[in-house]
Order: structure tokens, then sequence, then C-alpha cells
């Protein structure tokens, strides 16, 4: 272990002199193997095609390299590469050396630019949501669509979109606002919500938009260019959801004479302590971490990026209660280069990255020569019964289960296999339990259980697909 953090810092300090010398030195000998500095460009540029590489990711690959080069020496050197729990560790640091693998790099470098691109603007909306269950039957479903589509004719026809979602909308937060929830930018949202409210010009309005929470009748308010982040200290009275008038008086009494005192003069950090019911940023004089649009309520977020720095705002209310803002610094988008590797980082772990993995694995089916059996599938899917809902599915005893259900060159999936995996599906799902909602959820986790062992089929042939990848 000593060895391990001796020769990280070593190179950590010494890779980018290294990388500047027109020589191949060699960057490391771990048992008596030799990598130099041009091989473990080249890895690493393999790795990292469209990262960005500078110090820190540079590093942080570096790092991740010579801890999995040395466990698997030290394991090899130690009699303990048979052992479990070098075997879970060795996984962990090949499956983060894997990744870059599995994605699209075409498919991905097109959605890091549409992030970008929607990072640079800012767009208002407001919504009517009808609620409908993600794995709803499809006769749930299709009546809350059409419930969504009656109002949105309504709208069409000249309506008042809010008081329509004061009257309909199932989210009982913005309906009060008429539906109004603020600025959103990219990654503040749910995607599909997300994708339409990109589309729409102001004063437009979607058709119904499915996510998980239902139908969504988007309207588009303001669109503007987004300023990028900014950092605030507040002051607040905080008022219960249960206030009675008498306790939001006291409130707004008690931010008023917090207020004049910032008229007299007095320090904000100060008052902030003094008076904010917001204990945790109180310590720290009402100070607040830098956020960006979409990361708070529409009054307080309005209010901390429309305030010039150094400003005070007067006292104004939100759903928490009151609060005066105090303006500190902005901070403006990074050009592209600069924002590109967390924006990949983002992606990874949004919904949207299933894009490039699902293209990825068309790529693979055509390389493996994937053949899908419908007739077999069909026949698993019969089996299924609502109790797959409340994970107590339990593969049937009378079933014969022999047939593929696909193959990949020369590996075979069969019915028997899946029908398995379905029996060790414990979660449980909200909803009807209905016969249709059981067999759409089956579809759903075929789908998932397909795509992963093809991404497995792939991982077990990295090594020699790609040479580089097994030194």
């Amino acid at each position: 272990m000593k060895n391990k953090f001796l020769l990280s810092l070593f190179f950590c300090g010494f890779i980018f002199s290294a990388f500047a010398q027109s020589n191949d030195p060699i960057l490391m000998t771990i048992n008596d193997q030799k990598i130099t500095k041009s091989e473990f460009e080249r890895i690493f540029h393999k790795n990292n095609k469209d990262s960005v590489a500078d110090e820190k990711a540079v590093n942080e690959y570096l790092d991740l390299f010579i801890n999995f080069k040395l466990k698997v020496f030290e394991a090899l050197a130690n009699g303990l590469d048979t052992a479990a729990n070098f075997k879970q560790e060795l996984s962990s640091y090949r499956k983060q050396l894997t990744a870059p693998y599995f994605v699209d790099k075409e498919t991905e470098d097109k959605l890091v630019r549409e992030a970008y691109e929607r990072k640079k603007i800012r767009i208002r909306t407001s919504h009517i949501l009808i609620k409908v269950a993600e794995n709803a039957s499809p006769s749930d479903t299709l009546a809350a669509y059409n419930k969504a589509l009656e109002i949105r004719n309504r709208i069409i026809k000249g309506e008042d979109f809010s008081k329509l979602a004061a009257e309909y909308s199932q989210d009982d937060v913005s309906k009060v606002n008429g539906g109004d929830i603020g600025y959103l930018t990219v990654f503040t949202t749910v995607l599909p919500y997300e994708n339409v409210a990109y589309q729409l010009k102001p004063g437009e309005v979607s058709m119904p938009v499915r996510s998980q929470y239902g139908y969504h009748i988007i309207k588009v308010t303001d669109r503007k260019e987004n300023p990028g982040d900014v950092k605030v200290a507040h002051i607040m009275a905080l008022v219960a959801r249960d206030a009675s008038d008498e306790d939001v008086k006291k409130a707004e009494q008690k931010i008023n004479e917090a207020y004049q005192k910032l008229q007299q003069g007095e320090d904000f950090a100060k008052v902030a302590m003094d008076y904010s019911d917001d204990k945790a940023s109180a310590k720290r004089g009402g100070d607040l971490p830098w956020f960006g649009t979409g990361r708070m309520v529409p009054e307080f977020e309005s209010a901390a990026f429309d305030t010039k720095v150094g400003e005070i705002t007067k006292p104004f209310r939100t759903a928490f209660g009151f609060h005066i803002i105090k303006k500190i610094e902005t901070r403006p988008i990074a050009p592209f280069e600069n924002e590109r590797n967390d924006l990949v980082s983002k992606i990874a772990k949004d919904p949207r990255a299933q894009k490039s993995k699902t293209v990825l694995i068309e790529k693979l089916k055509k390389e493996y020569a994937y053949s899908f059996n419908k007739k077999a599938f069909d026949e698993v899917i019969a089996l299924v019964d609502t109790s797959l809902l409340s994970g107590n599915y339990s593969v049937p005893k009378t079933a014969k289960l022999e047939k593929p259900l696909f193959t990949l060159k020369d590996s075979t999936y069969t019915q028997k296999q899946f029908i398995q995996y379905l029996a060790n599906y414990k979660s449980k799902q909200k909803g009807a339990k209905t016969i249709d909602a059981s067999k759409e959820l089956a579809k759903q986790i075929y789908n998932g259980w397909e795509n992963d062992k093809i991404i497995a089929y792939e991982d077990a042939r990295l090594e020699k697909k790609y040479p580089s990848f097994a030194q």
C-alpha cells in the first residue's frame, strides 16, 4: 500500500513534464514490466478518446491504472488471484477501465454538445400533470392520456392555462401558481419534460408528454440566456405549511425587523446569525452554496438572479417563508472544452446515457449476428402473472423452458435463464395489480436483461478485440 501511494504521488507530479519530452521515457516499472510514456498515452487516449487531457483527468486515470496493475501483480505474487475478495476488487477496477468501451462515442459526442447548448438557455415553463403509474395497464394509461388531451384541446380553444392547471393538475405544488414551475435548464427536470420544453417556443403548448409521473401538458412562458451560477447569502423567517395567520404575521414582522437592521447599516452576516431561521446557513452568515437555474423555488431564484452583485433585496415570500437575499458573486457558463468532462460525467448518470448504450447495443447485435426468437419470448410472457408486481413470482413447475430466446454467434440465451431471472426479481410495484401491467413489466425486465447479456458478451471479448486494453 505504501509503494502504491508513493508511486501515485511520483507519477501525478511527473506525468505532464514527461509528456512534454521528445523521447520516450519509462514512466513506471511494475514487477519488471516497463511502461513507457507512449504506451501510457496510447492507453489513456484509447479509454478517454474525447475527454480533455487536463491534469485532473490524466492524474485520475493514472491513479486508476496504477492501482489496477499493482493489484494484479500483488495478487499473482501472493497466490491470491483466486480469492473472492481479490476478484471483487479487481472487478471493480476493471469495470472503471472498461466503461469507455460501452458507450457509442458518436452518440455521446452529440449528447454532450446538445447538453452544453441547452445549458446556455433558461426556459420558464408551466405544466398540468395527470398522474398515472409508470407500469399502469394500457387502459389506465390511455384514460390518463385522453384526459390530458381533452384539457390540452380546451387550452388550444382559448381557455386559460393557469385556471385549468389550478383545477385539474395533480402536481399540488405548482397548481397553486397556475402550473408555473419556474425556470429550468439541462439536467434540472425529468428528461422527457426537458426534451419537449426545449422544442417549444414561448406561448406554445405541448401535446401530452409521458414521464414516470404521468402525462404533462407543458407551456413555455419565457426563454432567455442562462447567466450561469450565482452565490448568495440569505436571511429566512420560516413559515410552516400549517401556519396560522398569526404565525405568518409574526414571521413577516421578524423579517421586516431584520431588514430594518440592514437598512441601518448592520453587517448582513451578523443579522443573519441573529435572525435567520435557516440555522445551517445562519452559522455561516447566511451563506449558501453556489446554485444555478432550476435548483431553487421560482421566487427565490428570480430574486437571486435579478439582483446585482452586492445588492440586498427587500423581503419577499416563498412557500418556505420570508427571505432577504444578498447577492455575493456570479459565475458565467464556461467554454465548451472546460465544461465537457463535467457534462460527460452527468450524462453517464442520466437517462439520456441510455441513448448511447442503445446505439452501441444495436451495433453489437449486428457484429455478433444477433437472432431473436419471438415465439419463444411470447411463450415466456404468457407464463407471467400478477405475482411479479408483488415481487413474489416463481417459475411454473409444469413449464417446459428449453427454447432459445436469442443467440449471439456461439452463445445461446434460453427461456429458462430468463424465467429464473424473473423469479429473482423482488421489487414491489405501485399501481394496479393487473395481468396487463405484469406482462408489460416482464417485457421491460427482459429488455434490460437482454441488453446486460449483450454487454457481458462484449465485455468477455475486450482483451482479444482490443489488445491495448489487455496490456
